[in-house]
């Protein structure tokens, strides 16, 4: 009687029934053996989607450690260039020796350098 029920009928049934009535044991045996599969395949599913949880949520710590690595290398190429520009705005006397030769500009070297790898 019980083996000729659906699975979703049977799943229904393991879950809601308090399994009092007076069963064969063959069937109770069959109940069990089913809820068995039952619980192999929700716990397989359970172990799929904490897997991929867990690549997930590396993957983006990843990606997280890299942006912060690239805002960090920004940040430093930012004041270097911050620091270039306050060193030829400010003032200073020049000697006669370049008020001759016109050279209003120190003598530094104002290329950007590239940081990619």
């Amino acid at each position: 009687m019980i083996s000729e029920l659906k699975d979703d009928e049977i799943l229904e049934y393991l879950m809601t029934s308090d399994i009092i009535e007076n069963y064969r044991p063959d069937d109770y045996k069959y109940l069990i053996l089913k809820f068995r599969s039952f619980y192999k395949i929700l716990y397989n599913n359970f172990q799929l989607y904490k897997t991929n949880n867990q690549a997930e949520v590396k993957s983006l710590s990843i990606s997280l450690e890299n942006t912060k690595k690239e805002l960090t290398l920004t940040q430093v190429e930012r004041a270097n260039l911050q620091n270039e520009i306050h060193q030829i705005s400010k003032p200073r006397k020049l000697t006669w020796k370049e008020r001759i030769s016109g050279n209003l500009l120190p003598n530094t070297n104002l290329s950007v350098t590239n940081t990619d790898k």
